[in-house]
């Protein structure tokens, strides 16, 4: 391993917990976090599965990446301002959609929920 790579470098781990409300003495595992979040995209935001097959070039697919380099930048402890700054050929639609959180768990979620999303999408072709 070559000196002042990446792997190199120590980094400070994440510590903060998620803000995600789940039931007294329940944590919930990954999985079921971006199920609920998949649900809550489908029933508060009306991101139905219907809406999701007019999506077309993987756009949500490049929106999960945006909400992942986001949470890898903030897992790595770059500054906030910096991790919420994203490289526009990657979010696909206008900005007022960017909704980026603080907790890095989340961005997580959000993005976790996107791709389940597009996988859904393309098994729907695949039966068509």
């Amino acid at each position: 391993m070559e000196s002042g790579t990446m792997q190199d470098e120590v980094r400070k781990p994440y510590t903060k917990t998620t803000k995600i409300a789940v039931p007294k003495g329940y944590a919930m595992n990954g999985a079921e976090l971006i199920a609920q979040e998949r649900k809550r995209q489908v029933d508060a935001e009306g991101w139905t599965p219907e809406h999701d097959d007019g999506h077309v070039c993987a756009q949500l697919t490049n929106a999960a990446c945006a909400y992942a380099e986001t949470a890898a930048l903030q897992i790595y402890g770059e500054e906030s301002q910096e991790a919420t700054v994203i490289d526009p050929d990657c979010w696909p639609w206008y900005l007022k959609y960017w909704k980026p959180c603080q907790d890095p768990i989340r961005n997580l979620v959000k993005a976790g929920a996107l791709i389940a999303a597009e996988i859904d999408i393309l098994q729907r072709k695949d039966t068509q």
